[in-house]
């Protein structure tokens, strides 16, 4: 069965919680130098990734166009925006 505290008790296990906060925060490195390299990181990470992403949807675009061009009478179109895709890459 659940206990019922009252607000003294309360007051104190709030102040305990943030004694515990206090020192975890003492205990890691300063906050600058990990918000720099964690951003560092996050942003190396997120460059990568987009570059792969725009490459595999470049190449499903193409390859995409390239089954459009075979359709007879717009064929030619599709083949066409193809060639210049792949030809600015």
């Amino acid at each position: 069965m659940a206990q019922k505290l009252d607000d003294k008790t309360y007051i104190k296990l709030g102040k305990e919680f943030q004694n515990i906060l206090d020192q975890n925060y003492s205990t890691l490195k300063p906050a600058w130098w990990y918000r720099i390299k964690a951003g560092s990181v996050r942003g190396f990470f997120g460059g990568l990734g987009g570059v792969i992403g725009a490459t595999i949807g470049v190449t499903v675009l193409i390859a995409v166009l390239n089954v459009f061009g075979a359709l007879p009478g717009i064929g030619q179109f599709f083949i066409n925006i193809a060639n210049q895709i792949s030809g600015a890459a």
